[in-house]
């Protein structure tokens, strides 16, 4: 691949391969503005802009309001890249009448039609973005409509004139002498509407649907936000509004009082067009406890324990009838992850008495029991190595007949590492590393529990998501040919749940892995050979310990006002410890002191203990969530410190730099640590260089280009660090005097084949900073020689790989 990519780079100067590609280009693309087969009668649409005429200044909530004005213009004008509409040549070129074939595929997917003139209804659009303004008071608002026209081109501008709001002065609720009007009244005490604000007719659509939430919780089952309505006088002057809130006199009986649940009947194999409510034969009684019977089961078809059901049900007879128990309980039973549909129907009860009763019906319709798949993949991971893989799955949504989930796992890949040359390698030093290939082969078999199996009852963390106790077993074979092969095994007992929707939690008390190196060449022995405290590192080795992760996803918030927010945040967290309290068990016992040289061992194998910590923050900027506009930035930090029966962190979780989806400039794992270089990596052997530390800051600059094509400018920059002295790398321990001479910093651009369900990425970049250089030599940024075919050679690193990189 990099020999390749270089032969394509032949000594010619850069003037030549833009004059080159200019005149290709021209010739190729010619057509690509588009307009040949559009009309002057006809034009072609290039966009709308709205010229905002503000007579009284600046009005409130104005970025808001443009905004929204902003969103109602249509249609969207055929995309234009520099002076070229790439999707409208490719339409032009392949356009053929017939609805199948590789013209019509390139003309459907790829191209898209023209939009002209006559496909534009600029008035419908100008009374649209005047409905807005007068939804947000500006009741004294004018639009117009200008179409400037220039040759085969036309471009619409749409002048709004605003003065000042129109704002609320008194505000009137309903006052109805029943239980509703009680149960109203007291909604309002809470009112998102104040007096002095400008009218927005979406606050008050707010408002009605938050008092219509409000009496859904006392129980009132048949009200609706459709019985609330609105009264505006706006004939008091200056610009202000008394607001009248009336409910309709017209709303039936039946929603003027509250209903209190009576029987909860459970179907859990519901078929569609069952009658439940005259089916209630063969019915049982059962409850989320033991000695419990809140609810009515159907019983003749047993396909999940009754309990497992039951303690997802957050309905409860005799208390009023509540809209968001209802979604709980709705929520809990699809988290379970065994049913295709949820269901709850409720039937009104005669009864002579004042109160009035709902019966209510769960309706479940599972889901496929079992279920084999087999995935033939592409595998790109972060150490540059790609390649085929085979995943093969069993899965069982309902082993126990508990909602349990058994996942069965068997996969193997075989993958060769597709990079080019590393930066601290020059290119006269032979690539050992070209050829360098690896397969892995692994079994795995996961259970998870929708519910928490503690030895001691907990609280409730949270009722709206399903928690769950995950076992997980694996083990793995990874042979890295002619340097080792790496045998490890891992056993987990931990909880997962989701407190809200943007934050999830994992704990594992219990995780056990086990490693194990075998058959290792001499070429490997050699490049390890030398220092004692690496070659630990690799040693046969027991971890006994926990871990507990925490993941905050912004994008993830379901509420209206959160999707507007175009920027997102993305933290995740980790703990992780090992070796603590078996070691604390064995001092007591034993009397000698363990070291890391001398440790305590258990099944006659050293184990290890360490703590550690490490945060991955991102902040996603959006430009334009419409034309995917965006900076995308990452901070990565992490600490490892071996102590007590180790000196030095085990080789799983030590940290590294470099690679396609950390700083693209240098392959991965050969940055480090500090300004520590080894012979190995020069001389070409592979060569892993880790570190106790790591920081690292990434900042890309994603674009559209046309259709699928996405490009990209990125910056990286970070390394890794011993957290203690190490004789044998001179220069790999941090410190905080050293930081910026130690960092690594590369620069490049990116292509992405984005199809939305898969990502194929390639990004070319080279260093700007060399921490292993002398310490006056380091930024090498002044002799990038991009004419240079030895420079190019020597720095330029193509990665390809899947998905984006954060």
């Amino acid at each position: 691949m990099r020999n390749i990519f270089y032969l394509f780079v032949p000594r010619f100067s850069v003037q030549f391969f833009i004059l080159s590609f200019f005149l290709v280009g021209t010739l190729l693309i010619s057509g690509c503005t588009g307009l040949s087969k559009i009309t002057k009668e006809n034009p072609l649409y290039t966009g709308s802009e709205i010229k905002w005429d503000k007579k009284e200044g600046k009005i409130p909530e104005q970025e808001r309001i443009e905004l929204e004005a902003q969103e109602v213009i249509t249609p969207e004008a055929n995309a234009k890249f520099l002076w070229m509409r790439p999707q409208l040549s490719f339409y032009n070129t392949f356009y053929t009448e017939k609805e199948k074939g590789f013209k019509h595929w390139v003309m459907t997917k790829v191209g898209k039609p023209p939009i002209l003139m006559t496909d534009v209804n600029e008035e419908r659009v100008r009374l649209l973005i005047l409905n807005r303004l007068l939804a947000n008071g500006h009741f004294e608002a004018n639009t117009e409509t200008e179409i400037k026209q220039k040759g085969k081109t036309a471009k619409i501008t749409y002048t709004a004139t605003v003065y000042q709001p129109y704002r609320l002065d008194s505000i009137n609720f309903p006052k109805e002498i029943n239980p509703l009007g009680e149960v109203l009244n007291n909604a309002t005490k809470e009112t998102l509407l104040k007096k002095g604000d400008p009218y927005n007719f979406a606050l008050l659509e707010q408002e009605r649907n938050r008092i219509n939430d409000f009496t859904k919780e006392k129980g009132y089952f048949y009200f609706s936000d459709k019985f609330i309505i609105y009264k505006v006088d706006s004939t008091i002057g200056e610009r202000k509004l008394n607001v009248y809130m009336q409910v309709k006199k017209q709303m039936p009986d039946i929603a003027k009082k509250p209903y209190r649940i009576r029987n909860i009947y459970l179907f859990p194999n519901y078929k569609m067009g069952m009658d439940t409510v005259q089916n209630l034969n063969n019915l049982r009684r059962i409850g989320r406890l033991a000695g419990d019977s809140s609810f009515y089961y159907m019983s003749e078809d047993y396909i999940f324990r009754p309990e497992i059901l039951a303690r997802s049900i957050f309905l409860n007879p005799d208390t009023l009838y509540s809209a968001e128990k209802h979604e709980q309980t709705l929520k809990r039973l699809m988290g379970l992850g065994a049913l295709k549909l949820a269901d709850i129907r409720y039937k009104p009860i005669d009864s002579l008495k004042d109160d009035a009763y709902l019966d209510a019906y769960i309706q479940l319709v599972p889901s496929k029991r079992k279920s084999l798949r087999a995935e033939l993949n592409l595998v790109s991971k972060s150490n540059n190595f790609a390649g085929p893989g085979l995943n093969i799955s069993y899965r069982n949504k309902n082993t126990f007949g508990g909602a349990e989930l058994l996942v069965v796992r068997l996969d193997g890949r075989f993958e060769t590492q597709i990079s080019g040359r590393n930066s601290n390698q020059t290119i006269e030093q032979p690539n050992q590393q070209n050829g360098l290939y690896s397969y892995e082969v692994g079994a795995g078999v996961e259970i998870y529990v929708p519910r928490f199996i503690t030895p001691i009852k907990i609280p409730t963390l949270a009722q709206k998501y399903v928690p769950k106790t995950v076992y997980q077993g694996d083990i793995r074979l990874l042979s890295r040919v002619n340097y080792f092969k790496l045998l490890s095994g891992t056993a987990q007992f931990g909880y997962d749940w989701q407190e809200t929707a943007t934050k999830k939690h994992r704990f594992n008390p219990i995780s056990i892995n086990y490693v194990r190196l075998m058959d290792t060449t001499s070429l490997f022995n050699e490049a390890i050979g030398d220092n004692p405290l690496l070659k630990r590192s690799f040693q046969n080795q027991f971890i006994f310990g926990g871990n507990y992760s925490f993941t905050y996803q912004s994008a993830a918030k379901i509420d209206e006002n959160a999707k507007k927010n175009k920027n997102h945040i993305f933290f995740n967290g980790n703990l992780d410890f090992g070796g603590n309290l078996i070691h604390s068990i064995q001092s007591i016992f034993e009397s000698k002191k363990a070291t890391g040289s001398e440790p305590y061992t258990i099944f006659s194998e050293p184990y290890a203990q360490y703590a550690r910590a490490d945060i991955d923050f991102r902040y996603y900027l959006n430009f334009n969530e419409e034309t995917h506009h965006k900076i995308a930035t990452r901070f990565i930090a992490g600490v490892g410190i071996p102590y007590g029966n180790a000196d030095v962190l085990p080789y799983t979780k030590q940290f590294f730099a470099g690679g396609a989806n950390s700083i693209r400039a240098f392959q991965a794992r050969s940055i480090g640590p500090g300004a520590y270089i080894s012979k190995d990596s020069t001389s070409g052997l592979y060569y892993d260089q880790t570190g106790d530390m790591r920081l690292e800051l990434n900042v890309e600059y994603r674009f559209p280009i046309f259709s699928i094509f996405k490009g990209a400018i990125f910056a990286d920059a970070g390394n890794v660090w011993l957290v203690k002295d190490d004789p044998n790398r001179e220069g790999g321990v941090f410190k905080k005097e050293n930081i910026l001479n130690d960092i690594a910093v590369g620069v490049g651009a990116g292509l992405r084949v984005d199809v939305t369900f898969f990502v194929l990425r390639f990004d070319l970049a080279f260093p700007l900073s060399k921490p292993w250089l002398p310490e006056n030599e380091r930024w090498v940024a002044r002799q990038t020689k991009i004419r240079n075919r030895d420079w190019r050679k020597e720095n330029l690193v193509l990665n390809i790989a899947i998905g984006y990189p954060f």
